[in-house]
């Protein structure tokens, strides 16, 4: 036999062999993490307020055969996100958006992006101050999604749950962060992990403008951590000013300290610490020139030179944020910003849905705060596999993620609270 012929037979019974025992790997895997989701609450109140019919309690999460493995799921959401932006045309959606601005205390632009089910129903949708359409809100249930660190409202992890949401009547509303789109900053702040500021104003402006609506959040990754703080944060104001009625956080950086000492430098996960980093950065880069406006030549090229060398997270908070938010140490900051330090304080039903596979926010940002289970309003729902926000089941691409979600947001809608 030819060294050639030699080297094919092998390569094709390594091929089989290497093929074969990861087959065996992901089907051990798939029973091992195919589990009913874990509902952990402590009170009768949800129980009365919020139906956890059968389906809820007893949801069992798949994960997809192939894709069962926390670091997979969370890389393979990454590839979809990238995926669906370069398909985005051609991908058939279920609803209609337009995009607009609301101008906040400080001179800034936040862009909102609204979404029904219809086409075309915005007439005005080049002109982001002509707020018109905004009766066509009134009288609805309204889904507010907060994107996470460095996402927009296009991202696929995003519009992926939302198209669901959308075809069971519900409006939405994403928030995408300051700095994050094409569109130049009128002051000279970014946001942060914790940052609420604009959420409120937010909140404030859809109140003032829609009326008879029923609002629910929904935040992912960083945005669960700003919508868990900005739900305790705001206590009963939540309900009676802003007419929340529910909200949910998947896969949060709930508790940042816990969540720097997890994900950054000198273990298995500083792969995600550098990639968050890195694209941290990114949105600073692309908005320097605002940021740095009042400064000193001397003082900026500093500045920038700071931020730009930032290796983890934790290196840019202390270069950029701490300076534009006035935090004096780290200890300040993740008492400040992290959702947990305002668990007390949540009035309105909130659901925490965390994967134990995360390899980015672990559970313990939640399990370390036992105080979350004396407050009658907080469910801990907790499944086996999905990675960060990835929850990919089945043979398919598609996600599991919304089935819990909307049938916990769906029976806050039916109720009168």
């Amino acid at each position: 036999m030819s060294v050639s012929a030699t080297l094919k037979k092998t390569s094709k019974y390594l091929f089989t062999i290497s093929s074969g025992t990861y087959l065996a790997y992901t089907t051990y895997f798939y029973f091992q993490k195919s589990d009913i989701i874990k509902i952990d609450y402590h009170h009768n109140k949800l129980k009365e307020i919020v139906e956890l019919n059968k389906s809820f309690e007893h949801k069992i999460y798949n994960p997809s055969l192939f894709f069962n493995n926390g670091h997979i799921q969370s890389v393979l959401i990454l590839v979809m996100n990238r995926l669906d932006k370069i398909f985005s045309k051609a991908k058939k959606k279920h609803y209609s958006k337009t995009r607009k601005l609301l101008k906040t205390k400080d001179g800034e632009n936040i862009y909102l992006d609204f979404f029904v089910k219809a086409f075309d129903f915005d007439p005005n949708f080049e002109n982001f101050e002509n707020m018109e359409f905004l009766s066509k809100f009134n009288d609805s249930n309204i889904l507010i999604i907060i994107p996470g660190a460095c996402g927009s409202s296009g991202e696929f992890y995003l519009t992926d749950v939302m198209d669901r949401f959308i075809n069971e009547n519900f409006k939405c509303v994403a928030v995408n962060h300051r700095g994050i789109l094409k569109y130049p900053l009128k002051s000279n702040k970014l946001y942060h992990s914790g940052y609420t500021d604009d959420l409120h104003e937010v909140l404030k402006f859809l109140n003032t403008n829609i009326k008879g609506s029923k609002f629910f959040l929904l935040g992912f990754s960083m945005g669960g951590n700003i919508t868990m703080k900005f739900i305790g944060e705001s206590g009963e104001k939540a309900k009676t000013d802003y007419n929340i009625f529910g909200a949910c956080a998947v896969g949060g950086p709930l508790d940042l300290k816990i969540f720097k000492e997890f994900s950054e430098p000198n273990n298995k996960n500083s792969f995600y610490s550098k990639y968050i980093c890195k694209n941290l950065i990114s949105v600073f880069n692309k908005n320097k020139s605002f940021l740095t406006a009042n400064m000193e030549t001397k003082e900026r090229l500093e500045f920038i030179a700071k931020i730009q060398g930032s290796v983890t997270p934790s290196d840019y908070y202390e270069n950029y944020v701490f300076k534009a938010f006035n935090y004096k140490s780290m200890e300040e900051y993740h008492q400040n910003a992290s959702g947990t330090s305002y668990i007390n304080n949540i009035k309105v039903p909130f659901l925490c849905i965390m994967a134990e596979d995360d390899p980015i926010c672990p559970l313990t940002c939640i399990t370390e705060h036992p105080e979350y289970k004396d407050n009658e309003n907080f469910i801990l729902a907790t499944t086996k596999s999905g990675g960060h926000v990835g929850f990919f089941k089945g043979l398919s691409f598609k996600r599991w993620i919304h089935e819990p979600i909307i049938e916990f947001i769906r029976d806050l809608s039916h109720k009168k609270l």
